[in-house]
């Protein structure tokens, strides 16, 4: 299984020791302590950890000591200390344009360092789901196997990386609503509803994962559960993708169209697709053959369409992965069909989603970021 592949954040040297200079409220040891940990943050990205256990220890040490200093500069109200704050220069992760984004801003540097905690949780989740296969033993199957193991790690860093979105996305003293009043141009990545996007969207990449666990380990959950919850993962994907369409002043063209595919096609085609092939499979047992039929042949329509002209790499990959298994299927419901049930196949789209659960159902959940205990506070 395959979630959307974030790239790996780059970001430049940054020092903060002109800050000590003009603030009354940092202390040398802050500023030693801040340099340090932003040096092992950049040295382990720039040998490309690709997010990751080494970046995300990396950030999980820095982001006490960042956050600490964004708390103690908001008490300048005067704005000396925030003359002297270094420019910024991350590379946007989700961005359609090449290239990085400076910005003199220690807003800018909680911005990305938050996200890119995020990212990296996700990367970390695939990395997990990429790990070897199953064993070939009847151990491999067991609730509590290695294997088993694997599905419930990978979805766990995703429901944690929701946590951090949605914290970034609504947190009045360090997420988002800090750019509100930043007379900056900001990369869209950081703006609040692109978050929130990206916390829904880790819920579904969770649902998809506990779907996919069910099947690998045979744990006799039944089809039409697993359609139902493979309909919720396609609500929450088209949630996300209706926040990114209705980011203002067309936001959503800066976007990388992988990502923007990615959300779109999950919601649209992938999850759909797994759905009625689940029911048809539901109705084969049941000699509902027609109606089988007209569900196997919506998903392989779908998945053809998908693995054909999808604008995600991620997405024509999945599709054409699980395209001859539903092609299988779809021989296997015609053939008994034409040659001994003869029911009628219904071709109508009305009539086909009348055949499916009236809705999905949801069962990841957000585990919320909580701020650690701050480096120092003067």
């Amino acid at each position: 299984m395959t979630t959307y592949p974030y790239p790996t954040p780059s970001l430049s040297d940054l020092k903060f020791s002109k800050l000590f200079k003009e603030s009354p409220f940092l202390f040398t040891s802050d500023i030693e302590l801040l340099n340090a940990r932003r040096e092992v943050v950049k040295r382990v990205f720039d040998k490309g950890a690709r997010g990751g256990e080494a970046g995300l220890k990396a950030l999980e040490e820095y982001i006490p000591s960042l956050l600490a200093l964004a708390k103690t500069l908001s008490k300048d109200v005067k704005g000396e200390s925030t003359k002297n704050v270094p420019e910024v220069t991350w590379r946007p992760v989700l961005s359609k344009k090449k290239g990085n984004v400076t910005c003199a801003s220690i807003w800018f540097e909680v911005a990305e360092v938050l996200l890119s905690y995020g990212f990296t949780l996700c990367t970390l989740s695939n990395t997990v789901l990429a790990g070897p296969p199953p064993l070939p033993s009847s151990s491999a199957t067991s609730p509590t196997s290695p294997t088993s193991d694997r599905f419930n790690m990978a979805a766990d860093y995703l429901t944690r990386a929701s946590g951090v979105f949605e914290f970034w996305a609504n947190d009045k003293d360090f997420g988002s609503p800090r750019w509100l009043n930043l007379p900056v141009e900001r990369p869209t990545e950081v703006v609040g509803d692109v978050a929130r996007a990206l916390s829904i969207i880790c819920l579904a990449d969770a649902q998809r994962i506990a779907i996919q666990k069910a099947q690998t380990l045979s744990l006799g959950t039944s089809l039409a559960l697993l359609a139902k919850l493979a309909l919720g993962a396609s609500s929450l994907y088209r949630d996300a993708y209706a926040k990114l369409s209705g980011l203002p002043g067309g936001e959503i063209k800066d976007l990388s169209k992988e990502f923007v595919g990615y959300v779109k096609d999950m919601g649209e085609t992938i999850c759909v697709a797994q759905a009625r092939g689940m029911i048809a499979e539901v109705k084969f047992g049941e000699e509902q053959n027609g109606e089988a039929v007209a569900l196997i042949t919506d998903a392989r329509n779908r998945l053809a369409l998908a693995a054909r002209s999808s604008d995600s790499p991620t997405i024509r990959e999945i599709a054409s992965k699980e395209l001859p298994q539903v092609e299988t299927a779809l021989a296997k419901y015609k053939k008994t069909n034409d040659m001994v049930t003869m029911q009628h196949v219904p071709t109508d789209e009305n009539e086909i989603a009348v055949l499916m659960p009236s809705e999905g159902k949801t069962m990841m959940a957000t585990k919320k970021f909580v701020v650690p205990t701050l480096a120092f506070e003067h």
